[in-house]
């Protein structure tokens, strides 16, 4: 399947159909961060129900810290 990942185009494996197994893929699913799926805010407790569809866009957005 081909999406967009934070403005690159990337294939993904066929195995992974969704939010949760995409975050397993680029094992960030221990990060901190907000998941947006084409601009919209996808809550942390339905990364395992959001599907992915070919040309999806999605954006990680991590937290930095500073000071």
């Amino acid at each position: 399947m081909m999406i967009h990942v934070n403005g690159c185009q990337t294939n993904v494996p066929s195995d992974v159909r969704t939010m949760e197994q995409l975050m397993h893929y680029y094992e960030l699913q221990a990060k901190s961060m907000i998941v947006e799926l084409n601009k919209a805010i996808v809550n942390k407790d339905k990364y395992a129900s959001t599907s992915l569809q070919n040309g999806d866009c999605i954006e990680f957005v991590h937290f930095v810290g500073g000071g």
